[in-house]
């Protein structure tokens, strides 16, 4: 479903249009001819629809859209606040952990971490490897026309490289 104002919602469903959709409900009941004014029939309940198209009114359709988007980004922040807190923790309780071991064990501790992003394989490094890897059974697979020697043009360059006076 595509959200009213064009990006695609994550988490509970957006506000439905309620009176626009009772709206529409009474003027197709009004096509079959039922009468909306009348006070025991079934479009009383949309006798006073103008109000929640005001502005302050709290059932207007922009009104909850603005509730429900700031209840989604609460929920979003919330969600965000516990994954920090939860990084927060986790490093917490590695502190100590490392707090009990000796000075000298952590001393040697924080040197290797000082220089251990040097040991990590950088970013992309296994597709590379991959992709090279490719290539070189490629290159075995046609070593003929990798090894065929070209030919020199009139000018002298070898063929495939034209001159702006040797065309063939």
């Amino acid at each position: 479903m595509e959200h009213v104002f064009g990006r695609v919602p994550k988490g509970p469903a957006p506000p439905a249009r309620g009176a626009v959709a009772g709206v529409k409900a009474d003027l197709e009941r009004a096509k079959e001819g039922f009468d909306p004014r009348n006070p025991q029939g079934l479009g009383t309940a949309w006798t006073h629809h103008f109000l929640n198209q005001k502005p302050w009114h709290p059932m207007n359709f922009k009104n909850r859209m603005r509730v429900w988007e700031a209840e989604h980004e609460k929920s979003e922040a919330n969600k965000a606040k516990e994954k920090a807190q939860a990084e927060f923790d986790a490093e917490q309780e590695y502190l100590k952990t490392l707090s009990y071991l000796s000075a000298e064990e952590q001393q040697r501790y924080r040197e290797v971490q000082s220089v251990s992003f040097m040991y990590t394989k950088p970013p992309g490094l296994d597709a590379a490897l991959v992709r090279d890897a490719e290539a070189e059974k490629k290159a075995e697979i046609q070593p003929a026309a990798a090894a065929a020697p070209r030919a020199r043009n009139s000018c002298g360059k070898w063929s495939g490289n034209y001159c702006c006076h040797c065309w063939s």
